[in-house]
């Protein structure tokens, strides 16, 4: 019985620093976000880019995600506020992945983007996909 409880207490321990890395890696990828908007409303597009992981590189080129994004940014403005709505992690053979979903207002309207970010050896996230839905971006 004791060896039993102390397999339950050990697997107990693992799982709640499980838990402990998904949170962190939801926290970085929240500041991420921080960081994407904070450049997005300066324009500085080309930083977006640059930290981009080289799949999203090479799936969107850079031509496309600068017209993208300057359409993002010239149909809907600023960032006002920003809101966590869901989030998923998973661990696959092509590496850690936090998805993250925010519900954003932007000074013309409001978007549900999605942020999928890939973390690396080293703890370090990197954007792998961004995708907004957002009828304000449509009509403007």
């Amino acid at each position: 019985m004791r060896r039993t409880a102390r397999l339950l207490i050990g697997l107990a321990a693992l799982a709640s620093l499980g838990a402990c890395n998904i949170q962190q890696s939801v926290d970085d990828a929240n500041a991420a976000i921080s960081a994407f908007h904070a450049d997005l409303d300066a324009g500085r597009i080309d930083a977006i880019w640059s930290e981009a992981s080289p799949e999203m590189q090479a799936a969107t080129g850079k031509a496309q995600l600068t017209a993208l994004l300057s359409a993002v940014h010239r149909k809907l403005g600023r960032v006002q506020q920003s809101e966590q709505r869901a989030w998923n992690s998973n661990v696959t053979t092509a590496g850690s992945f936090v998805v993250v979903q925010m519900a954003t207002t932007f000074e013309k309207g409001t978007g549900m983007e999605t942020f999928t970010y890939r973390k690396d050896d080293d703890d370090q996230l990197a954007l792998v996909g961004y995708n907004i839905q957002s009828n304000a971006m449509m009509l403007n």
